[in-house]
């Protein structure tokens, strides 16, 4: 199982999937954590490979997740796309996951 956690400036995006077949989802709000983990705790019943993509400085607590590995993407995360981007740290982790994605998608 695989929890996909995107935070974005205004909300936090949760997808837990089995293999590739997304099982579950949710949308909250920044100062919606509580019922975020609420939702954790309800579909998170056995440990999980967690990929945290976040551009807040405050994160998503995620610590109570039964996590079997934690990634975190990074500026710095070896892709299987190359960053040309004239300052690769400054590029937004939301559209570089977009990019890894439609690589993924379109790959031949």
């Amino acid at each position: 199982m695989k929890l996909l956690v995107d935070q974005g400036n205004t909300a936090v995006k949760l997808g837990l999937f089995d293999d590739k077949k997304l099982i579950s989802k949710a949308v909250f709000l920044n100062d919606e954590f509580g019922f975020a983990q609420q939702w954790l705790q309800t579909n998170v019943v056995a440990p999980v490979d967690v990929l945290l993509c976040s551009v807040v400085e405050k994160e998503f607590e995620l610590a109570a997740i039964p996590a079997t590995s934690f990634f975190r993407l990074e500026a710095s995360t070896k892709l299987p796309i190359k960053n040309k981007y004239k300052t690769p740290e400054t590029l937004g982790k939301d559209r570089l996951a977009n990019a890894v994605a439609c690589w993924s998608l379109n790959k031949k």
